[in-house]
């Protein structure tokens, strides 16, 4: 708890007083509310998307999420249930075998590997190259600059790689390996540090590491890391003016999308089985729709309208292939499985907002 934090014992109010609040209550039912206490500091697992497009934006490939562990739902969300769950040893070989596979991709194709290197490593102890490399991505990857020894550990793993297999490209792919491996890129460390007035706050890159995973669901960018650096994260101003860049950009957009996904458990719709017999037309195309349609609708309410939360449950916007535009009843022509556009449905419409969604309806509804 915070220094600034009140204790179990204090209180406004003198003991058995009854005295009467601004509330109109008695002190006795103020002092029966709980003081506040600030959440703990913890680790929080990335979640199966943050995993994905950490990845991308890192390395530029993409990787097949299924095949690590599940998120945990504790708490209704996936960034919540990401501080309790307990990664297996099968977990931690998946984990593995998702980062090496995308390396792979990467230094198996000398343009991405040179742009991910920036330069040629030599294989060497003191190879400046490599170290540059370390300290560039490894600042982006572990939300925060690394450590002397942190990269000295990673170029032992580098020159023992190349003498051994005789490549400094070899060298370079096994410390990658190590580095995206690590604990520090798989876990986001949220524990705080004292401040000047003896509260507990988030550091200034932790700060920068919350804001990236809530506005774009990933790493941060070179700009936050710098905000943070400069110590610009530890203002409101500061922290108002990176968000709304943030927000400015096609990630934030997407962002609000991933919100929906979660918040509406999206992910069931592809568990769903319907009678094939009564709907023969709920396929995977149908389904990726609904998933398209939801996300695409949020979206389209805070970036296109900038319409308040409420007319969510009010708006006509549906975002369709042909599929959906043919079970909503609207005209398909020039779509196709792949093929989508906004559109909105007609005033005499049985559906309304996102609880008439097929997205939201087919969840609770059975096989028939």
């Amino acid at each position: 708890m915070g220094a600034g934090a009140p204790g179990p014992g204090d209180s406004t109010t003198a003991a058995g007083g009854g005295a009467a609040n601004p509330a109109g209550g008695s002190a006795g039912a103020a002092a029966s509310i709980p003081p506040f206490e600030p959440a703990p500091g913890m680790l929080r697992r990335l979640t199966r998307a943050q995993f994905g497009n950490a990845l991308r934006d890192l390395l530029g490939v993409e990787v097949n999420t299924s095949e690590i562990d599940p998120d945990s739902w504790d708490g209704d969300f996936a960034v919540i249930g990401a501080s309790a769950v307990v990664t297996s040893e099968n977990g931690v070989e998946q984990y593995h075998a998702a980062i090496e596979g995308a390396l792979n991709t990467v230094f198996a194709d000398n343009t991405k590997r040179a742009q991910l290197l920036g330069c040629a490593p030599s294989g060497t102890s003191n190879d400046a190259c490599l170290r540059g490399f370390l300290s560039t991505t490894g600042r982006r990857a572990w939300r925060r600059p690394l450590e002397t020894d942190e990269i000295e550990q990673l170029a032992s793993i580098a020159a023992l790689a190349s003498t051994t297999l005789g490549s400094a490209i070899e060298g370079a792919r096994w410390a990658s390996v190590a580095l995206f491996s690590s604990p520090k890129f798989l876990y986001r460390a949220e524990l705080g540090a004292n401040g000047p007035d003896g509260v507990m706050r988030l550091t200034d890159y932790e700060m920068a590491s919350r804001l990236s995973f809530l506005v774009w669901n990933t790493v941060p960018d070179a700009a936050l890391l710098d905000a943070a650096a400069s110590g610009a994260l530890a203002t409101t101003p500061g922290i108002r003016a990176q968000v709304e860049r943030m927000l400015g950009t096609p990630s934030g957009r997407q962002a609000i999308g991933d919100f929906a996904e979660e918040y509406m458990r999206l992910d069931r719709i592809g568990t769903q089985a319907k009678d094939s017999v009564l709907f023969p037309e709920y396929d995977s195309s149908l389904q990726t729709a609904m998933v398209r349609d939801m996300r695409g609708t949020w979206e389209a309410v805070a970036f296109d309208d900038q319409q308040s939360a409420l007319s969510l449950f009010s708006t006509r916007t549906v975002v369709v292939n042909a599929p959906l535009a043919k079970l909503y009843g609207l005209d398909a022509s020039g779509l196709d499985a792949k093929t989508f556009k906004v559109s909105s449905l007609p005033e005499d419409s049985p559906r309304l907002g996102i609880l008439g969604k097929a997205g939201f309806l087919s969840q609770f509804a059975n096989q028939k």
